[in-house]
């Protein structure tokens, strides 16, 4: 695997490059790592390039560039060994917050963009953080920003639209930027399989049920009074057959009808049903190699794909074939492995 791992400075301009070994990782809607082991005899010259808050972007031949800046933890061994960690560039969202708060009413993906100029804007000193391709579709909501870091905004903005962000490392003319992306949904849906002994291994914790299952929504909005407050109902009957009722109530932080009722309604579409979780490995030793090589450079954060698997058991019987969405990976630089985080597509 060819790549090339170049060190920017707080301003994005390149002041060298780095030849290790990288664990590095990629998760929708949120941040991951990279870490690396250096030598502090052999890089004591160029110890500074490693400072915190310098930036880190690797491209190689067969994954997605990797982007993001140094920080803690960083670990020092008695054998002058150096364990670098940096982070994605969404944790970007995490070194700011709005002095006050600020009600934004727009789409969701206006509202990202409103985030993003507001990274830029609360203090003197602006980010490398710029709007991307963002996608401003979608019903108009009200959001209020507050005294705590942009992430959480970012976040909860996501999970109350189910849309998706992504913050992309971008060179141009040798200056770093990153770019704030918003899809109405990441990724696409693959003619691809992954399937067990031909480019995936099975862990051993191969299968999970995860979440906690509400099937039936009762939605309020924030005015000072209940006669007041909008509210609204959202229910899966099918969920309801088969769980029982399960009833939650859902604080929105807005009075717009309309707003009310989105959220309601992807809180219980998002939690009607428990999500079956697999963890896998693109590679391995029972694997085929020209197989394992198509599938790295295929799967992408975001995409459905088939699986079949052999080695777990549902309902009784032996096997699972399903369809997943990829939602995080991890490349093992040691191995050449990937490791597959990857939920299933309810109908």
């Amino acid at each position: 695997m060819a790549y090339e791992a170049v060190i920017y400075d707080t301003q994005g301009k390149a002041i060298g490059e780095v030849r290790a070994i990288f664990d590095r990782g990629w998760l929708l809607n949120g941040y991951e790592q990279c870490t690396f082991l250096t030598s502090a005899k052999k890089e004591l010259a160029r110890l500074d390039d490693f400072t915190f808050g310098n930036y880190l972007v690797i491209t190689d031949d067969q994954l997605d560039v990797w982007g993001g800046y140094f920080d803690p933890e960083q670990g020092w061994g008695t054998n002058q060994k150096v364990t670098m960690q940096a982070y994605s560039g969404e944790r970007l969202f995490e070194r700011r917050a709005y002095p006050g708060a600020k009600l934004l009413s727009s789409t969701a993906g206006a509202v990202y963009r409103q985030i993003i100029e507001a990274m830029n804007s609360v203090l003197p000193w602006s980010t490398l953080l710029r709007p991307g391709v963002i996608y401003e579709g979608g019903n108009s909501r009200d959001e209020t920003i507050s005294t705590k870091k942009l992430y959480d905004d970012v976040l909860r903005v996501s999970a109350r639209s189910g849309n998706d962000f992504y913050v992309e490392p971008v060179v141009e003319n040798g200056i770093l930027h990153f770019e704030g992306h918003w899809y109405a949904r990441r990724g696409t849906t693959k003619d691809f399989a992954l399937e067990e002994g031909v480019n995936i291994e099975a862990k051993d914790n191969v299968m999970e049920y995860q979440g906690e299952i509400w099937n039936y929504v009762f939605a309020f909005g924030n005015a000072s009074t209940w006669v007041e407050r909008e509210t609204a109902i959202a229910y899966v009957q099918h969920s309801i057959d088969r769980y029982d009722v399960r009833m939650y109530p859902l604080a929105v932080d807005s009075n717009d009808p309309a707003t009310v009722q989105a959220h309601a309604d992807a809180f219980v579409q998002y939690h009607a049903y428990p999500r079956r979780s697999f963890n896998l490995t693109i590679g391995g030793k029972r694997v085929r190699e020209d197989a394992r090589l198509t599938a790295l450079k295929t799967v992408r954060i975001g995409d459905v794909v088939d699986l079949k698997l052999y080695s777990a058991a549902e309902s009784g019987r032996q096997g699972v074939e399903t369809q997943v969405r990829i939602i995080g990976l991890t490349h093992r630089g040691k191995r050449d492995l990937m490791d597959v985080i990857a939920n299933e597509v309810k109908p």
